[in-house]
Parts: structure tokens; sequence; C-alpha cells
């Protein structure tokens, strides 16, 4: 499998335990890398790991198990 070299601002709050708005205050000050194209904003994950001061190796582990864990399932209700 590939490394993934992006990751999602929800996914870097997740990660961080913060609310998205706290990552992207962090992409506006310089803190957290990111590119920025039109309103889509992509995160680096080595470079996210190096300036938050994680393990760039356990994120990324982190990130493809949760890419190979299966949808939550939607249960269709009948008319009542």
């Amino acid at each position: 499998m590939t490394e993934r070299l992006f990751m999602r601002v929800s996914e870097a709050a997740e990660r961080l335990e913060c609310d998205p708005r706290t990552v992207s205050r962090g992409i506006e000050q310089g803190v957290i890398p990111a590119i920025v194209i039109g309103r889509l904003v992509r995160i680096p994950v080595r470079g996210f790991a190096e300036a938050v001061g994680i393990d760039a190796d356990t994120l990324l582990a982190d990130l493809a198990e949760r890419d190979a864990a299966p949808p939550l399932a939607v249960v269709h209700r009948g008319a009542a």
C-alpha cells in the first residue's frame, strides 16, 4: 500500500483532540503546514507530525488503519 501524503483538517483536529477551527488557525498562523487551493485545504502528513511533535510513522499507521476500516453501516427504515 502507498503512503498517504496528505490529511484533512478534520483528521488533524481529531488527532489533536481539538476543534477543526483550531487547526485552521494554526494553518493561518503558519504553525501547521498546509496546501490551500481555493477552499480545499490539505495538510502534509509528515509536515504535520513534525510541526506538532508526534512520530510520523505512528501517525501514518493510524491513518492507514482508519482507511482500512469498513464504513459505518447505513440503516434504511421502511415506510411506516
